[in-house]
């Protein structure tokens, strides 16, 4: 975000590879020492976790966006509660539900209406996180969240919401936003994510 009510989307996103499960890509900005956001993500059943490293030099703030829903007979059901400790937003509307949950990193979790966005309604809603950072060269942000959908009615399970049973650096004597992650889910898998060589991996075809 620039200013007021102004934001900046990314003049390119392009794919660093696939390694081990995790897919991986990069969006940059446009300006001058411009920020970038590298992007992992790890698919789970309805949907996936994403971590995305914060590199910047001016102060910024970021949104995440999950999919919007219709306001096809009214705004859609909004459910918000804490999952082991971790901040959850639930939105639906019949047989179509979605889902964000919070798990580090992030600053706020809210919503946003939006008009004439959405090819079904003229106005929908959107789940959305938010980063803010003032400071100039600030410390290179790890944010950490999980982006679910499904299409039904059944009511999301704790486990569904937050499937993350912890998350570490790979080596404990180097900041986790150099040296990667290691992520592990309750269901006792595990995923590396490693953001190495990525500045030298992408690619836009």
């Amino acid at each position: 975000k620039r200013g007021k009510d102004e934001f900046d989307l990314p003049r390119v996103v392009s794919s660093a590879g696939a390694r081990e499960g995790i897919l991986y890509r990069q969006a940059e900005f446009s300006g001058h020492l411009p920020p970038c956001i590298d992007m992992a993500t790890i698919m789970i059943p309805g949907g996936e976790i994403r971590i995305d490293r914060i590199r910047r030099m001016d102060p910024c703030r970021v949104h995440l966006g999950h999919f919007s829903l219709p306001h096809l007979k009214g705004k859609p059901a909004i459910t918000r509660h804490q999952v082991d400790g971790k901040t959850s937003i639930q939105m639906a509307i019949p047989n179509r539900q979605l889902a964000v949950t919070l798990y580090s990193g992030w600053d706020a979790l809210g919503i946003k209406r939006d008009i004439g966005l959405n090819p079904e309604a003229r106005s929908s809603s959107i789940i959305h996180a938010i980063m803010k950072d003032s400071r100039r060269v600030g410390p290179v942000r790890t944010l950490v969240s999980v982006l679910l959908h499904k299409a039904d009615n059944s009511p999301w399970t704790n486990n569904e919401l937050q499937p993350i049973a912890s998350i570490k650096p790979l080596h404990s004597d180097i900041p986790e936003a150099l040296a990667g992650l290691l992520v592990r889910l309750k269901d006792g898998t595990e995923h590396h994510v490693d953001f190495k060589d990525m500045d030298g991996t992408n690619s836009i075809w």
